[in-house]
């Protein structure tokens, strides 16, 4: 019976082991994303402005609003798999803008657990067993005329 107990508990102690999952962090370059070829896809309808960019003249604001995405494609690297998680938080940022009359999506930068970084050159990105996870999150505005 004691022995079966040992075994038991080794069998379990093994899987809470296992049970850590990977997080690794990634500082990428926003000029990466802009260059894709899927970029390109998010279209020109919504304007996108990273951090401290110079914004337009606002006629009004709209609100904030956070994309999150988690990117996995067999096979990619985790690099790749954040630049997807990008594209995907771009993505709902410029479908929200839409959805809410804007045309420009200001102040945009990643954040993490609460943590914003705002830097217009690069982002925040975790990679683990599930894929590339990112939080992006901006300001929706209306653009002056």
């Amino acid at each position: 019976m004691i022995r079966r107990l040992m075994i038991a508990a080794l069998v379990l102690l093994t899987f809470v082991a296992n049970a850590e999952a990977r997080n690794d962090t990634y500082y990428l370059s926003n000029a990466d994303v802009m260059n894709d070829p899927g970029f390109k896809q998010l279209g020109s309808n919504v304007a996108l402005y990273f951090a401290d960019q110079t914004p337009p003249k606002i006629a009004q604001n709209l609100g904030a609003f956070v994309g999150n995405k988690i990117a996995k494609t067999r096979g990619e690297s985790d690099e790749q798999w954040c630049k997807e998680a990008a594209l995907g938080a771009l993505g709902e940022l410029r479908d929200e803008a839409i959805s809410r009359g804007g045309d420009a999506v200001i102040n945009i930068q990643s954040s993490w657990k609460g943590n914003p970084i705002a830097d217009k050159t690069k982002y925040e990105c975790h990679a683990g067993g599930t894929g590339g996870h990112i939080s992006l999150e901006g300001t929706i505005v209306k653009r002056a005329k």
